[in-house]
């Protein structure tokens, strides 16, 4: 295991905003065998959230390159590398983000927050641990950031910097931990899961409209109001990408369903519409609503529960969570690095029949530490 030298103040980082510097930093990593990696994205501006900064780091400098004026193709060869490890942390964002914008597939991925999540580390944030184990302080005023906007001030890439700069010695840190407890198994699932994520689908589907603040208090005439026009404003905010409460916020979406407005002026009235973006949205709003009249009310909102299951496989499933929720709390460990969602869901619906059958859904060490409870809890 490769030990990192504890490094005082990282020096400024490079900023790659042109080809013949990226070129120069893809030749620098030829020889790189532990790669930490960062982005940061523009969701909280626009609509699909595109990647806007690359960090990376070989432990000892910092590159912070620019993809809204380069092509970032070059970089995908280490990314698939399995012979270079990529350090993140809390990969899975990262992953279906730069799968989508640039194509990248990912091996030999190393999650410090899934590491410390498996230590038992109770609030596993980056600035969390960069305060405790390195005395460093990250302003949390750049998180919804618009990383879009060139120039970048000096605070923005020392933020940026930051998320990358302590990787190694966090790596080691908790690699060493984990290894100490036996749970090397455990987090090696987790990165084989991180490596497949699919890349990031739209992010503002047209169901989600019942996660809206006070949809659940609507009857059914005004939530079918709400879907229909959740839908067109979305539509124009992809369009433009912009993110949609820029244009219209959710409490307008809420209001208008219970009133809706009956011509242009009563619409341009409303607040909360982007006076900039009222032209565009007046004509596809009022139709929308115009279309919400002929069609049947949504006399119940879609469950907000992401599994959907009755009757047994329900309760198969409320079985199994409880179980994993008993041995996470006894391991002191987050659920889901032990039993995936998804995995108990697919349990329930169609329980195995004995420890060979579960053994498909399951790694070995899962089968070890409670593959035959497992088995017992679903079958009641």
């Amino acid at each position: 295991m490769m030990s990192w030298m504890k490094r005082e103040k990282p020096e400024k980082p490079l900023f790659v905003d042109n080809a013949k510097d990226l070129e120069a930093l893809v030749a620098s990593l030829q020889d790189c065998k532990v790669l930490a990696v960062d982005c940061e994205m523009d969701s909280f501006w626009s609509y699909w959230g595109w990647v806007c900064l690359m960090q990376l780091s070989d432990g000892a400098k910092e590159w912070i390159v620019d993809p809204t004026v380069l092509d970032l193709s070059s970089l995908g060869t280490i990314m698939a590398d399995p012979n270079v490890v990529k350090i993140f942390h809390d990969a899975e964002y990262d992953v279906r983000q730069m799968r989508r914008d640039f194509g990248y597939s990912f091996s030999s991925i190393f999650d410090t927050r899934a590491a410390a999540a498996l230590c038992g580390v109770s609030a596993p944030g980056l600035g969390t641990l960069l305060k405790e184990h390195f005395g460093v302080f990250v302003d949390k005023k750049y998180q919804r950031a618009d990383w879009s906007k060139r120039p970048l001030s000096e605070e923005m890439l020392s933020y940026a910097q930051a998320d990358v700069a302590y990787l190694h010695e966090l790596m080691e840190l908790y690699q060493n931990k984990v290894l100490a407890m036996g749970r090397e198994d455990m987090l090696s699932s987790e990165h084989t899961r991180l490596e497949s994520t699919p890349a990031s689908a739209d992010p503002y589907p047209m169901d989600n409209y019942y996660r809206i603040k006070g949809a659940t208090k609507l009857d059914g005439v005004e939530r079918r109001r709400l879907r229909e026009v959740y839908g067109a404003r979305n539509t124009i905010a992809a369009e433009e990408d912009r993110a949609p409460f820029r244009l219209m916020s959710n409490e307008s979406l809420i209001f208008l369903s219970k009133k809706p407005p009956k011509n242009e002026d009563e619409f341009r009235r409303l607040r909360g519409i982007n006076r900039h973006a009222v032209s565009r949205l007046v004509g596809p709003v009022l139709d929308a609503l115009s279309r919400a009249s002929t069609l049947d009310p949504i006399e119940r909102n879609p469950s907000k529960q992401k599994v959907k299951l009755r009757g047994v496989p329900r309760d198969r499933f409320e079985r199994v969570r409880k179980l994993r929720a008993r041995v996470a709390r006894e391991m002191g460990v987050d659920g889901s690095l032990l039993l995936r969602k998804e995995i108990a869901v697919q349990l329930a619906e169609r329980p195995p029949a004995d420890l060979e059958g579960l053994s498909s859904y399951l790694a070995d060490w899962q089968l070890g530490l409670f593959g035959v409870e497992l088995l017992e809890t679903l079958e009641g």
